[in-house]
């Protein structure tokens, strides 16, 4: 959903597939961002904005036993998932930009995105990929981002000079861009978007995890802090 364009690049796809750091984001990040899911209900039919290689897409449909639309703006992106990652309940739709035109409106039961909100570049585009998902859910229904808080971040050689300066991530041997964005602005474009009382989490183990939602993991949790961060909100 209005990624950058290197995800275009089958060369990408792959790389992003087999980068090591994701590994954190399974064994920290996708956990909350179901749980946040399913303390809304998890009703269906789910969507997942860019949903990537969707092998979270497949999680969600099996955890909450639902259909899951799941939707990305790179074919090279969709090749895969539909390669490595098919499954019945699971329908993958390639996007034109930020719009989700083939859905209609108060159709969704819940929708998640991961890593998404940080590669759009501007408040602008931001503002509509909000927007779009709110169209799409009915009211009452939940949508949990996950994302990261590049201010908590260890990994940035420098601090960027403001909002939506672009920033670079290597990939295994590959770059890609991300913006910098604050959780204070998801959070204001989430409430503009229509969701109420939007909730925002940073996530650590200690007190926290439950061991449950692991189960589809050879790796155990360990004591760790990072950058990640969940955001739900209810859609008014």
């Amino acid at each position: 959903m209005g990624v950058t364009s290197s995800f275009d690049d089958p060369d990408v796809a792959a790389a992003y597939a087999t980068w090591r750091a994701r590994e954190l984001a399974w064994l920290l990040g996708y956990p909350f961002l179901l749980r946040a899911l399913e303390e809304g209900g998890g009703r269906g039919p789910v969507l997942d904005v860019g949903c990537g290689h969707g092998e979270v897409a497949v999680q969600v449909a099996r955890r909450f036993a639902s259909p899951v639309v799941a939707v990305d703006a790179s074919p090279a992106m969709l090749e895969v998932a539909r390669r490595e990652h098919a499954d019945p309940s699971v329908t993958y739709h390639q996007a034109e930009g930020r719009r989700l035109d083939f859905l209609d409106t108060a159709s969704m039961g819940a929708a998640y995105s991961a890593f998404v909100l940080l590669m759009q570049p501007s408040r602008a585009a931001l503002q509509e990929l909000a927007d779009e998902v709110g169209r799409v859910l009915r009211p009452g229904a939940r949508f949990a981002v996950l994302d990261m808080d590049h201010s908590r971040s260890t990994l940035l050689a420098r601090r960027p000079a403001a909002e939506g300066e672009q920033i670079t991530v290597q990939v295994g041997d590959t770059e890609i861009h991300d913006y910098y964005w604050l959780p204070e602005t998801y959070t204001e474009i989430m409430a503009k978007a229509g969701f109420a009382d939007v909730h925002v989490e940073w996530l650590t183990w200690e007190g926290t995890a439950d061991p449950a939602l692991f189960s589809w993991r050879d790796r155990a949790p360990g004591p760790v802090t990072c950058s990640l961060v969940v955001l739900s909100g209810t859609r008014r």
